[in-house]
């Protein structure tokens, strides 16, 4: 027996040296973490990698290591790992001790004691040149597709400037619940579609039946690929409002989908886009004009084969040379013109009469497998009636562009204006010939801006910007310009030319659309990103001042309820009054105050003296019940707090707000309706301040 216990330990011991061995020399990195992230084992592998002693490594926690980036993925990760025990796949950005970023990729699994989680195991692969693989073919693919953009971009600019100028703003929204299968329209939505909203019916079915039949396999693929794939769509299509008149909407659209993967919530805006399709149409219309003239361009154009004979020609070069088809084929090139010679020179053309007419003809030789050819491109230089003609194109063009236009000499005397102009700017042509263009300066740039326009102008002929002008009525007007100086005849002289596209409404939609970026659309609080900008910059000032802040982040207690119970119009209701409950308390107090979503708020609170007691405060002003309708909504508020600069000075925004959100779920756990201090927490029943 003795014998057969010490075989045992004996294998035991074997196997045990057998794994350590392994642990060390395995090539991938092997962590082992406790629950609240502190590193608890790694092996030399880890070590080598990222730089750090294994005793470094055990004194640290493994989301300090973590890339900013990728902070909040991986905190979303461990916690439904902690959460459901099962292993876990992980893919995100190291920071070296050098500050090298390192891409990893592994899987963790839970190590359990009695039902519990103790700890994380975790095995690592260094993927970093595998992903550098991957930007650099992303990368190649943008480069290669800008060029592209830049080669057709002349082929758009007058299609694109046209619908820019004519796009209205008119944009609905609607929210899809795709648990209750509940649509919701904003009053926008009714209005485009002309619809009464006490009366019609809020379905997608019957907004199907309001489309045109051709077009609902395309509503309908577009959305349900988005909630099968969870790619967002845009699409254009017709919809019949009123008496079967057709408009055209544009509509966005973005799938959200609950952890499980089945589709939650459907959101999009729908816009009114016909006037934008019938000006597109009308500019196709005027393009296709456009070149049946060029296609009328006087140019004669013929081919001929290396003896000189004309295999083809059009008609325009058998009205230059004066002869038919039949009598130009039976000549050959050196008949009709004196001293030929290929490339590019001035001939006398030798007419049936004996006349001769000045030309100039361009020979541009081309090699085929059947033979030398060469193509001739005739201008008739001496026919007055050819230029009369592009001149008349050129006035209509002047006449009718949609841009304005203005026409100066080189000393910036007013030549010539076109109507577009005059309607931009409320001045008549009469008042603008012979004076300057200052009398549109709006005092809004600075010298050096137009000593920079005219440097780029004298260098390059050419200038592009924006420039705000002032109208004859005083108003400001942001344009687009494009300045070219363009030589005349003699080549002495030049003459400037100013094409002037009005970009105010387009400037107005980018001004909405920064706005919705960094504001709440519910609450008009700042958001998630406008937060992290605030509170880096209070945070700097902190340190600067040494005047601590505190970061809460509050979640309201039964706000879930009562938004399944009354419905989401009662639940945007209760955020938005409490969100001006929040405002009215605080409005004395240096503070930032944001929604992050949901029922989730952030305050920064300065004077760290007055924190506690405003936070006792709105934890009382957030327990009042909300009137709605003949009901009392009512919640309370659990809050947690992050003290700034702490032991925490080199932590950032997200982490500090992460450590808030660790200490509000400590509250909840402590019975809700209370506050708790990050490491501290402390029993604060808000019933206590209504006595």
């Amino acid at each position: 027996m003795q014998d057969l216990s010490l075989s045992i330990r004996t294998a035991g011991e074997l196997r045990g040296n057998l794994l350590a061995d392994l642990f060390d020399k395995c090539s991938d990195l092997v962590q082992v973490i406790n629950t609240d992230g502190s590193i608890k084992l790694v092996n030399a592998s880890w070590c080598n990698k990222l730089g750090y002693r294994e005793e470094e490594a055990l004194t640290m926690n493994i989301f300090s290591l973590i890339a900013p980036d990728c902070q909040e993925n991986c905190q979303l990760i461990f916690r439904d790992l902690l959460s459901s025990g099962q292993p876990k796949s992980i893919k995100c950005a190291f920071l070296t001790r050098e500050g090298n970023r390192i891409y990893l990729e592994g899987n963790m699994t839970v190590v359990m004691k009695e039902g519990v989680p103790v700890m994380v195991q975790g095995i690592l692969r260094d993927v970093s040149e595998r992903h550098h693989s991957e930007q650099a073919i992303l990368e190649l693919n943008a480069s290669l597709e800008q060029k592209i953009l830049e080669r057709t971009s002349q082929l758009r600019v007058s299609e694109q400037r046209l619908e820019e100028a004519q796009r209205v703003a008119k944009v609905g929204h609607w929210d899809l619940d795709m648990v209750n299968y509940q649509l919701y329209w904003s009053d926008e939505i009714y209005r485009i579609l002309c619809l009464d909203k006490d009366t019609a019916e809020a379905t997608y079915e019957f907004f199907l039946s309001l489309a045109h039949p051709d077009d609902r396999q395309l509503i309908d693929a577009a959305f349900w690929g988005a909630v099968q794939t969870g790619v967002p769509y845009d699409i254009t299509y017709r919809v019949f409002v009123e008496t079967n008149r057709m408009i055209y909407l544009r509509t966005r659209c973005a799938v959200y989908f609950h952890q499980d993967g089945s589709p939650l919530r459907a959101i999009g805006t729908s816009q009114d886009v016909t006037e934008l399709i019938t000006s597109r149409d009308s500019l196709i219309n005027s393009q296709t004009k456009l070149r049946k003239l060029v296609e009328l361009s006087p140019l004669g154009i013929a081919l001929i084969d290396d003896s000189g004979r004309y295999l083809d020609f059009n008609d325009a070069f058998l009205e230059i040379v004066g002869h038919s088809a039949e009598e130009l084929c039976g000549l050959s090139h050196s008949e009709l013109f004196t001293d030929y010679a290929k490339g590019e020179a001035t001939h006398r053309l030798i007419g049936p009469n004996g006349e001769g007419c000045l030309f100039k003809i361009r020979v541009q030789p081309l090699m085929s497998e059947e033979g030398s050819f060469s193509w001739l491109i005739v201008e008739d230089v001496t026919q007055r009636l050819a230029a009369e003609k592009a001149l008349r194109q050129a006035a209509n063009v002047f006449r009718h562009a949609q841009e304005g236009i203005m026409i100066t000499d080189q000393d910036g005397v007013v030549l010539d204006v076109n109507e577009a102009f005059s309607k931009i700017t409320g001045y008549e042509r009469a008042e603008v010939i012979g004076s300057n263009p200052r009398l549109l300066k709006s005092g809004f740039h600075p010298p050096q801006f137009y000593q920079d326009m005219w440097a780029r102008l004298n260098d390059s002929g050419s200038w592009t910007g924006e420039v705000v002008n002032r109208a004859k009525d005083g108003a400001l007007i942001e344009m687009l310009e494009t300045i070219s100086a363009v030589s005349t005849d003699d080549d002495e002289r030049k003459v400037y030319v100013a094409l002037m596209a009005d970009i105010r409404q387009i400037k107005s939609q980018q001004r909405q659309l920064e706005h919705l970026a960094h504001f709440d659309q519910l609450t008009g609080l700042p958001n998630r990103v406008r937060l992290s900008i605030e509170m880096e910059a209070m945070m700097d000032e902190a340190c600067r001042q040494n005047a601590p802040i505190s970061i809460c982040y509050i979640d309201l207690d039964g706000f879930k309820e009562i938004n399944d119970y009354y419905g989401h119009a009662a639940g945007d209701a209760l955020l938005r009054c409490l969100a001006d409950r929040i405002r009215l308390l605080l409005s004395d107090s240096p503070h930032c105050l944001a929604r992050l979503g949901g029922d989730e708020f952030v305050v920064v609170l300065g004077h760290q003296s007055e924190a506690l007691i405003l936070i006792e405060k709105l934890l009382y002003v957030l327990s009042k019940p909300v009137d709605w309708g003949h009901s009392r909504l009512e919640v309370s508020a659990s809050i947690g707090i992050v003290q700034y600069p702490d032991s925490n000075r080199d932590q950032g925004a997200d982490q500090l707000l992460r450590f808030a959100d660790q200490a509000m779920y400590r509250a909840k756990q402590m019975g809700k309706n209370r506050y708790a201090l990050y490491n501290q927490f402390f029993y604060n029943p808000a019933s206590q301040l209504s006595q």
